[in-house]
């Protein structure tokens, strides 16, 4: 908890080699420390990155904690040798330096398996398969600590906690066939992955990677210490914060036991979350999909409307980021999804190029016509079914009022009724829905049919808004009563009344919490809009010519906006390249990363 100030151990992570929604641009660049990167890592192949990537470093570091030395360590390796031996070496002899479980040596070989599939698919999959307290010892002699320590002290050369950037390819045919075939993003294994395992040992000894199971309850035991918090402190980190999620404890237990059930049956659930603008909806559907990523419960998939329609949005937007073929040239396009077919033990060269079509619509070489709609929901359908192969679906639709092809397909799986274990979470505009009665028709039929649930979002109560400041930025008793009343129940504007007054240096620190500068209460606007309408004129003053420019080029490319697609436009109209911009952006928290 970074608000956390007693004393105690704390974790820390500087050396972030690819965030969720980073890019690279060169494909064969490997970035990371050579005695903890995957297989996919050394290859720079990005794509392929997720929790597995993270795990199998994870599994070097205990190993090294474990043994003295990390599982590829040599004693007069180069560069290339270490790299060389992550992709194609099975870990050595494990000699522990003191009593483990034994079990442990199966549960870190899991995750150091070459082939991301083969390792534990979340960390609450690895968690749940660890030795716990009780289990029985592995045999152990302490004649192994003093051999095992010699060794390390006398033969490492190349300090194991060093980054590097490695510009170069590895095209040792001895690889290869991993490096072609078996990275995947979801489902099922290849049936020839067992190929990758290089002896009888390894394989004797792995532990099975199952999915965890779901957690009774959605709540974690933290330790909250914000009473403790500082005060007058962490204004520059302020955008950076997650919004708190305050006063939806009922909502949260629905959605959280209505995921349970999806789990128990297999079967596919729907809920509408509706309410006005700003309510908390998204921030509410991001919460569920985070809680079940960390729990390992689901994984979730996100489609995003709005009503301009733009690139990278509706069912195609998120097949095209979920398999990781944004950025892609139709040849580029093909190879990968015949690559992730294949994986997935698909034949024929039908389904990729059916993916193909659904992905870039407006592409025509080496794709495929549908008839109609259905056929193309039938794909998407069977995609569906093979993610869910290890656990069940969260497939969030925002907006829904504004994806009528969304709602259309969300009506085919339930009308099918097909036993899918996906919990399918739309949300709505209230004033937006009644505006578009076509769609608020379709949803009432679904829901007088008793396949879908809706759950309305209030305003925030006043002590429930007073809890959201709180718990944002330490402000004093005086100046949180005067936000909550402002805000009226409305979550964003609150958020974004103190986005604007940290942005623009108003806060003064006092020894009861940041008070406001004279007169600037009076400066408040009457809602959202105009709040917006105010600060992108501020930050107009602190970006310099141009900037005006650039966020209307960024408004045309919709509510998602991709940032290589943002800097070509820009440079096109000729206007400053927009990297400074979407520094003071996201500080101000007018924009947000989003994974998509």
């Amino acid at each position: 908890d970074a608000d956390d100030v007693r004393h105690g151990i704390k974790l820390a992570d500087f050396g972030l080699a690819l965030g969720e929604e980073d890019e690279v641009t060169a494909v064969h660049s490997s970035l990371g420390t050579p005695h903890y990167m995957a297989p996919e890592q050394v290859l720079g192949h990005w794509r392929d990155f997720d929790a597995s990537t993270d795990l199998y470093a994870f599994g070097c570091m205990v190993w090294r904690l474990v043994t003295g030395r990390p599982p590829f360590a040599h004693g007069d390796a180069v560069l290339t040798q270490i790299l060389t031996s992550q992709l194609r070496d099975t870990p050595p002899r494990f000699f522990p330096l003191f009593a483990v479980p034994d079990t442990l040596e199966g549960w870190l070989r899991r995750l150091l398996q070459k082939a991301p599939l083969q390792r534990f698919r979340s960390a609450a999959d690895a968690m749940a398969a660890l030795p716990d307290e009780d289990a029985p010892m592995a045999p152990f002699d302490d004649l192994q600590e003093s051999v095992n320590i010699t060794a390390f002290e006398n033969t490492v050369v190349l300090p194991d906690d060093a980054t590097v950037v490695v510009e170069q390819t590895f095209n040792d045919p001895g690889f290869m066939t991993w490096d072609e075939d078996a990275l995947s993003q979801d489902g099922v294994v290849r049936r020839n992955d067992q190929s990758l395992v290089t002896t009888t040992t390894d394989i004797d000894k792995l532990i099975p990677a199952r999915s965890a199971p779901i957690p009774t309850s959605w709540r974690r035991r933290t330790s909250r210490a914000s009473e403790e918090r500082l005060l007058g402190a962490g204004l520059a980190l302020f955008g950076l914060r997650p919004t708190p999620l305050v006063g939806r404890h009922d909502e949260q237990e629905y959605l959280w036991q209505t995921l349970s059930e999806v789990h128990r049956s297999g079967r596919l659930k729907a809920v509408l979350l509706q309410g006005e603008a700003g309510c908390g909806k998204s921030r509410l559907s991001e919460w569920l999909c985070r809680q079940a990523g960390w729990a390992g419960a689901a994984r979730p998939l996100v489609v995003t409307h709005s009503d301009s329609q733009a690139p990278g949005q509706g069912l195609s937007g998120m097949i095209d980021y979920h398999l990781r073929c944004h950025g892609l040239d139709s040849k580029e396009l093909s190879k990968r999804l015949a690559k992730l077919c294949e994986a997935w033990g698909v034949e024929g060269d039908f389904e990729p190029r059916a993916l193909a079509r659904i992905v870039r619509p407006n592409q025509e070489e080496g794709t495929l016509r549908f008839n109609n709609p259905q056929e193309r929901y039938a794909v998407i359908r069977r995609l569906l079914r093979r993610i869910t192969a290890d656990r069940p679906l969260i497939l969030v639709i925002d907006d829904i009022q504004w994806g009528s092809d969304a709602l259309f397909f969300v009506e085919e799986l339930l009308n099918l009724g097909e036993d899918l274990p996906v919990l399918i979470l739309l949300t709505a505009r209230t004033r937006a829905l009644r505006e578009r009665p076509f769609i608020e028709s379709r949803l009432q039929r679904l829901a007088e049919g008793s396949y879908l649930e809706t759950l309305e979002l209030d305003p925030l109560t006043e002590n429930d808004t007073r809890e959201l400041i709180t718990e944002l930025i330490g402000l004093s008793h005086d100046l949180v009563q005067q936000v909550a009343m402002r805000s009226e129940g409305n979550p964003l504007f609150a958020v974004q009344l103190l986005s604007d007054w940290v942005a623009r240096g108003v806060l003064e620190a006092s020894d009861r919490g940041f008070k406001l500068a004279e007169g600037e209460m009076g400066r408040v606007p009457d809602d959202v809009h105009q709040l917006w309408l105010q600060r992108l004129i501020e930050l107009e003053k602190g970006t310099g010519q141009g900037s005006t420019r650039a966020m209307e080029l960024a408004a045309i490319l919709g509510r998602d906006v991709a940032n290589t697609e943002w800097i070509e436009l820009c440079l096109a109209y000729e206007c400053p390249r927009p990297e400074r911009l979407t520094d003071h952006l996201f500080k101000a928290g007018l924009a947000l990363p989003t994974e998509s």
